[in-house]
């Protein structure tokens, strides 16, 4: 885990370009999902030196949906992923469920 990684609170503004490079098909313009803008939905972004590399939404939607969860390439394999889940499961009582693509379903 890179040793400067800074794990926040914040507004879904902060993480919509990482989601879009990260989690949307190439040329996608789009990266919100429904109920982003909820006043229950929170988000995390993972930094380094400022910038976001990683990010992870959670919304009440039959239980808890862990949503729109993403690691920048370059920053993969280095533990956010587990540093997110570790701060989503602080405030977030479990169960929580999500769809996953195949390749990521080890991860969780």
């Amino acid at each position: 885990m890179p040793p400067e990684l800074e794990i926040y609170r914040v507004a879904i503004e902060e993480i919509l370009l990482l989601r879009r490079q990260v989690l949307s098909e190439p040329g996608a313009s789009v990266s919100s999902l429904s109920r982003d803008r909820a006043p229950e939905t929170r988000h995390w972004a993972a930094k380094v030196n400022g910038l976001v590399v990683g990010c992870v939404s959670v919304m009440p939607l039959r239980g808890w949906a862990l949503r729109g969860m993403g690691v920048a390439l370059k920053h993969r394999r280095q533990g956010v992923g587990a540093r997110l889940l570790e701060e989503v499961c602080l405030e977030v009582a479990a169960p929580m469920w999500c769809n996953a693509r195949l390749g990521v379903v080890p991860f969780y």
